[in-house]
């Protein structure tokens, strides 16, 4: 026993020597889908954070053409070192995603001032530097979801006026500063589901006019303050499912004019103020699995009046509760229940119709009926107990095909970026062409010119031949007719005197 023990200990001795001793790697491949785009594939074992790198080690290529980066399975680093941005300056998207990164710091993305897209989810990050995106001003998409986040400092998106898509699901928050989401004046969608909020702040919601996506879901609020989503006034979505609300006053939406849908699903709502429904304009209302209400009214012309009567004992659940704020105390003897001097002394200061004893057999009545709606709440509590396991399954497989349409819509934003990319090249090379067909047509016309001299050329040179073969026939001639005098002359007697 005693020697199988040390076998166990000298295994693991030699296993976390051999992690602890191996060296750092960063180290890049990369494939190309077009000669001007390229995405590298880094391969990074820095399990000590260490950000002493000089290069990354990997085939030759300039880097200008590389417009992403994401590392390879089996990467595991726990910082994000600042060679890599320093490397590839010009990306626009980039995935550190599962590989083990515990923080992100001010130098993480400095020199990556160009990224569109980062995605850090599935790693173990807690610490998140207030300057961490402080350099990246043209940011769309951030995904930080599944990670160990608890808090988020107040400036950590002061740069972030671009962003639209704000993920921080899974993450354990303790705290969300009242003001971390204020420059986020053109948010689309923010996901917080699953993060462990017990409440939320009507500051996040303050500059976020432009959010059309809010997903709370999975959480422990159990309240929502006065017109804390009162800012949003383009929301189409508002998911509360899976918390613990228990009462929804008309206040916490005040007006909503873009009809959205809001879901409640799962909760243990058992009132609800009758204004919610005209306030909000909302389209739909998913209240199933909640104790006073188990439906889903979805927007139809009648919406208003199918939503007064199915959430009927809700509504007049509320209004039992609003008037029990205001009714007297009772005090209890052992053979009477007399009136405590807060009582009213007159039925004039009563609601119409009500007396001292009516008022008190009211409240009877109530008490009554909230033991009831807790017996059922008991037994629907324990039916999702069974039913929240398959919903989980269901959760998660929506959460991949939503993540998988994500991924979808960003390679189509990258094809379309490649299409303008092309485009460009080919209105370039159209330039190109037209520069060429004028330099051939003035090409064209220089050879015209040409052809034409050297016609005028041959013309010269025939007339000229002709006159040297006319003149030295002429010379021919004479030079015979001068020989043919000389023979006539050489032959004449000499007359001498």
């Amino acid at each position: 026993m005693g020697t199988k023990f040390i076998l166990t200990l000298v295994i693991v001795f030699l296993h976390l020597c051999g992690v602890l001793c191996q060296d750092e790697i960063l180290n890049c491949d990369f494939t190309c889908r077009y000669p001007t785009v390229c995405s590298a594939n880094l391969t990074i074992f820095n399990p000590n954070g260490l950000n002493s790198f000089n290069e990354i080690t990997g085939p030759a290529r300039q880097n200008d053409v590389f417009s992403e980066v994401f590392t390879v399975f089996g990467s595991h680093s726990t910082n994000v070192p600042q060679i890599i941005c320093e490397t590839f300056k010009n990306i626009y998207r980039i995935g550190l995603n599962q590989i083990g990164l515990e923080r992100v710091d001010d130098y993480s993305f400095r020199s990556c001032k160009g990224l569109i897209y980062i995605f850090l989810w599935g790693n173990n990050i807690s610490y998140i530097h207030e300057n961490a995106f402080a350099e990246n001003p043209k940011l769309y998409y951030l995904a930080l979801q599944g990670n160990n986040i608890k808090m988020l400092p107040e400036n950590v998106f002061l740069n972030q006026q671009k962003l639209e898509w704000l993920s921080l699901e899974g993450n354990p928050f303790i705290d969300i500063h009242k003001y971390a989401f204020k420059p986020l004046i053109i948010l689309d969608k923010l996901h917080i589901k699953r993060s462990e909020l017990v409440d939320v702040k009507p500051e996040w919601f303050e500059t976020l006019g432009m959010l059309t996506f809010l997903d709370l879901s999975t959480n422990l609020i159990e309240t929502l303050p006065k017109k804390v989503f009162n800012p949003l006034k383009n929301i189409t979505y508002i998911g509360l499912i899976h918390n613990k609300l228990t009462v929804i006053h008309a206040d916490s939406f005040g007006i909503l004019i873009s009809a959205p849908r809001i879901s409640f699903y799962s909760n243990k709502i058992n009132a609800i103020d009758v204004q919610f429904i005209f306030n909000t304009g909302a389209s739909t209302i998913d209240m199933e699995y909640n104790v006073c209400a188990k439906v889903t009214i979805s927007d139809n012309s009648t919406s208003k009046e199918l939503m007064m009567t199915g959430f009927k004992t809700c509504f007049e659940n509320y209004k039992a509760m609003s008037e029990m704020t205001t009714l007297p105390t009772t005090i209890t003897t052992d053979s009477t229940t007399t009136q405590s001097s807060t009582l009213p002394t007159s039925s004039s200061t009563l609601p119409p119709g009500c007396t001292n004893e009516n008022w008190i057999e009211r409240i009877c009545k109530v008490e009554e009926k909230f033991e009831e709606y807790e017996t059922i709440f008991n037994e629907i509590e324990e039916k999702m107990e069974n039913l929240t396991k398959n919903q989980n399954g269901m959760l998660r497989s929506l959460e991949d095909q939503q993540s998988q349409v994500t991924e979808n819509k960003n390679e189509i934003i990258s094809l379309n970026e490649i299409i303008s990319i092309l485009r460009k090249d080919l209105d370039n090379q159209i330039e190109i062409n037209a520069n060429l067909e004028n330099k051939v047509k003035k090409i064209e016309e220089i050879a015209e010119l040409l052809n034409k001299e050297n016609q005028q050329i041959k013309r010269d040179k025939d007339i000229l031949e002709f006159r040297v073969e006319s003149l030295s026939n002429f010379v021919k001639t004479e030079v015979k007719n001068l020989e043919d005098k000389i023979l006539v002359l050489s032959t004449r007697p000499c007359s001498c005197n």
